[in-house]
């Protein structure tokens, strides 16, 4: 998995990614030049998409007016509860197999008499 570097539009280096947990934080801190610096020039999605996170790139898309704080927060916003929904999703999988893993057909089967 390849980090995302937030930068300054002069190219001074302010953070590095390299997970979507981590993607999250830096949203939260980096300053605001950067942050839209690379939203509007659309440098978030080829990294969201290489790291399997094509879905929350067409969530950010819908981010059309919004600057400064109100753009931060959006975002913030966004990929929270889009890591939320994967948790959930991962949760109802655990939960379709009673939290163990499956067997296969010779597993804990009582022999019938």
């Amino acid at each position: 998995m390849s980090e995302f570097i937030f930068r300054l539009p002069d190219g001074r280096e302010v953070g590095r990614a390299s997970n979507i947990e981590e993607f999250l934080e830096r949203l939260k801190e980096v300053p605001l030049e950067s942050l839209e610096y690379h939203f509007r020039n659309g440098h978030f999605a080829p990294w969201l998409k290489d790291n399997g996170h094509g879905r929350l790139v067409s969530r950010l898309n819908l981010v059309k007016k919004a600057h400064g704080e109100n753009l931060r927060e959006k975002l913030i916003r966004i990929v929270k509860n889009y890591l939320i929904s994967i948790g959930k999703k991962n949760k109802k999988r655990r939960k379709s197999t009673g939290g163990r893993k499956r067997t296969g057909s010779k597993g804990c089967r009582k022999k019938r008499k």
